[in-house]
């Protein structure tokens, strides 16, 4: 499927950020990437994590999982949060809020695109944009946060990483989106080589 711009009801949310930020070459080409399902803890939810990724901390007090390159020099982090919302909640609203509190706040914040979108056969709503990592314009750094909302429950999906990066981590991204299970059951366990986390959270560090 290709990455088009239109503003409607999409069945899977390609990552808005390789639309609008192809990737112009630079880093070297990955080989084959095995992909594993790996599943958070307290069966959250599950992914499918790419050997090039993996999961570098937990804080459940928070539910904030942070998954990152294993590559030290590809500057990128995918922050999931499990949120309990009302009722009915909009992941539209959700996602207005966000950008009005948080995101707007960022230096010299542009939203490029959004739109509404089904992850795990729940509404979501994605929005990417871009900001200048400490107010500096040479290191512009793109955004991409996806909100899904079933029942009571929210996750937010926090994406970012350098501008020039974008579109090289765009097909990882699109394959966290396409693969993001929402309580998957106890038969989707296929691999746990993910399931240590090396590090603590600083929770200063939480973009929620």
């Amino acid at each position: 499927m290709r990455f088009i711009f239109i503003f409607m009801l999409f069945a899977i949310p390609l990552p808005l950020l390789a639309q609008v930020m192809p990737y112009s070459g630079g880093m070297a080409e990955l080989p084959f990437k095995r992909k594993d399902i790996w599943v958070a803890p307290d069966r959250l939810f599950s992914i499918e994590m790419p050997s090039t990724w993996t999961a570098i901390a937990y804080d459940k007090k928070h539910d904030v999982t942070v998954l990152k390159p294993t590559n030290e020099s590809v500057d990128a982090n995918l922050v999931i949060q499990r949120l309990v919302v009302p009722a009915g909640a909009s992941p539209r609203q959700l996602l207005l809020n966000a950008i009005e509190q948080r995101l707007s706040k960022l230096p010299s914040f542009q939203k490029i695109a959004d739109r509404d979108v089904i992850v795990s056969g729940s509404p979501a709503a994605i929005v990417s944009g871009k900001y200048y990592y400490q107010g500096n314009a040479q290191f512009p750094r793109i955004i991409e946060e996806l909100h899904i909302v079933k029942g009571t429950e929210a996750f937010i999906l926090h994406f970012e990483c350098y501008a020039e990066l974008a579109g090289y981590l765009g097909p990882d991204l699109e394959g966290f989106y396409n693969s993001f299970t929402i309580r998957p059951s106890n038969n989707r366990v296929k691999s746990n080589r993910h399931q240590l986390f090396p590090q603590e959270l600083d929770t200063d560090q939480i973009p929620f």
